[in-house]
């Protein structure tokens, strides 16, 4: 009996003299437990889509403006978004839709010419849509995840975090409450509202559950670190099929 003391004393100390990261979680871990964190991966397979109906403030060209949004996504490639906002006096209403590689915009009803760098921006937005049901990433034909060593703290809170990387799509971040493992930010490359290059952020501040699963339901949008607004979920519907004329890009 010792004997055997003495033994599992060597292993004890010998384990604990091991570098830290070899007993850290895997990316898969990470992401494993956030699924289960936000309503498991049965219930979050139920649902392909969704349909949000969000109000908010932005940051237009120095501009406090009011906004409404409806944004309805079916993945993996269907997204469409409809805004309205007023700067200046001006009231604008700005649809954008994603379908299956194809783009198209209008504003005001009237077409609006699409860069390659807006058309990238919508793809990548629909990939966001598809690793927010957090078991895509678990799919190593679609993600490669790896685990992001120490980040920093967002909103006070410690965090572990997970860095998804797709063929034809930018790297994003996405990075969870330690303890619960709840989804407090997004972070990846993209455009801002004057359709420039910036370092985007997207910070979770209040979620609530639909159906099961839990959905955030107030965010903060960043640029380049600065705050660019503040958006809050009114209205949610996770849909299991939607009308296709919704992602009608025909003239």
């Amino acid at each position: 009996m010792k004997r055997i003391t003495v033994l599992s004393l060597i292993a004890l100390v010998v384990c604990a003299g091991m570098p830290r990261t070899s007993l850290a979680q895997t990316a898969k871990d990470i992401v494993q437990k956030a699924v289960d964190a936000h309503g498991g991966l049965d219930n979050l397979k139920k649902y392909s889509g969704g349909k949000a109906t969000v109000k908010g403030k932005v940051n237009v060209m120095n501009l406090e403006a009011g906004v409404e949004s409806e944004e309805l996504y079916f993945i993996p490639d269907l997204y469409k978004s409809t805004m309205k906002l007023e700067v200046l006096g001006q009231k604008v209403s700005v649809v954008q839709i994603y379908n299956a590689g194809k783009v198209k915009a209008t504003a005001n009803g009237m077409a609006i010419p699409i860069t390659d760098a807006m058309k990238d921006e919508l793809k990548n937005q629909v990939n966001i849509h598809l690793a927010s049901d957090l078991y895509p990433l678990l799919d190593e034909k679609r993600f490669e995840i790896s685990v992001i060593e120490k980040p920093e703290q967002v909103g006070g809170k410690d965090v572990v975090g997970v860095l998804a990387k797709s063929k034809g799509q930018k790297d994003f971040k996405l990075f969870f409450d330690a303890k619960t493992f709840v989804t407090v930010k997004i972070e990846r490359k993209g455009l801002d509202f004057a359709q420039q290059e910036t370092n985007q952020q997207v910070v979770f501040l209040e979620n609530k559950k639909y159906d099961g699963i839990l959905v955030p339901v107030k965010y903060e949008i960043l640029f380049d670190g600065k705050k660019a607004g503040t958006m809050e979920v009114s209205d949610f519907k996770h849909l299991d099929k939607v009308d296709k004329k919704e992602f009608d890009i025909s003239d």
